[in-house]
């Protein structure tokens, strides 16, 4: 393939499993460099980055701020929150909902 990268593919796909663990990777890495605790270690990271990996193709730290300010934005242009989970700004929104109810 040469490269990490995975486009939307139903739950059969022999490499869904594989997409699933690459995405966790890269929340584990993303949070490191926000300052958070994971468990992804440094020599795990050398090893992705042997092969070139693309640790973050959507953007550097989101803040809650600017998601939410990007929540905003959507609920002024469109007039709802409903916004789709296969987005940072919808993972986002989904997280604050679980941590609504817990």
């Amino acid at each position: 393939f040469g490269h990490t990268s995975f486009p939307n593919m139903e739950r059969d796909s022999p490499y869904y499993a594989l997409k699933y663990w690459v995405k966790s990777n890269r929340i584990k890495y993303k949070n490191k460099e926000c300052g958070k605790k994971t468990s992804l270690t440094e020599e795990q990271i050398s090893l992705f980055n042997k092969i070139g990996f693309q640790w973050n193709p959507g953007g550097k730290c989101r803040t809650w701020e600017k998601s939410y300010e990007e929540l905003k934005a959507h609920y002024d242009r469109y007039g709802h929150t409903h916004v789709s989970r296969d987005t940072l700004l919808g993972n986002w929104l989904r997280s604050q909902k679980i941590r609504l109810v817990t």
